[in-house]
């Protein structure tokens, strides 16, 4: 009895991740780049984590069987990075959205992975006792003139927020990378969870 239940399962799975997969991308106003997804700024206590730790671990998605697309579930693999970081708040930038930044070199694998699939997870742990998840979108601010101005206004502030780490933020082969946040989870440690959404 048990098992024709975990075949219709895996095959109502196995559909709704096809679905997801052949979905049209979302309009601009679902956009996490457009004015309209964040309405208010992060809360304070996400704010208050992200402005004393300077690192976090990135998670981001990298494609495997060689073509490049996903062909199944199993098609992606996690890889995790340890990264400098620093969020802008709409205090110092008020023209645009609360970012976190990043850089990296760009023939690294997160790199790859972000340009390729632009979901990334960063977890920010500042030696007290919450941590924060935060889920959102990444891009690369390169192309056009108005994203390499923007990169390196960001690559100046990253620089001024963790200056024994230039090695890491500047270079010609060094990319700025802007994740847009979506939701955030704060737990602390007695494991009460909190959520966010934009």
């Amino acid at each position: 009895m048990e098992l024709p239940l975990i075949a219709a399962g895996a095959v109502t799975l196995a559909a709704a991740l096809r679905r997801l997969r052949s979905a049209a991308p979302l309009p601009i106003e679902g956009d996490p780049w457009s004015v309209t997804t964040i309405a208010s700024p992060l809360p304070d206590e996400v704010v208050s984590v992200l402005l004393q730790a300077q690192l976090c671990y990135l998670a981001s998605l990298t494609a495997i069987g060689g073509s490049g697309e996903a062909t199944s579930a199993a098609s992606y693999l996690p890889h995790l990075s340890l990264m400098n970081f620093t969020f802008v708040r709409k205090e110092v930038d008020p023209t645009q959205r609360e970012v976190i930044v990043l850089s990296t070199r760009r023939d690294t694998m997160k790199y790859t992975n972000l340009v390729a699939c632009p979901s990334a997870t960063i977890l920010v742990h500042s030696g007290t006792s919450v941590s924060i998840t935060l889920v959102g979108k990444a891009r690369t601010l390169e192309g056009s003139a108005a994203n390499r101005a923007r990169a390196e206004a960001l690559r100046k502030m990253h620089l001024a927020n963790n200056p024994s780490s230039a090695v890491f933020i500047s270079g010609e082969d060094i990319a700025i990378i802007e994740v847009a946040v979506e939701s955030a989870r704060i737990c602390d440690s007695s494991d009460r969870v909190q959520y966010w959404t934009a």
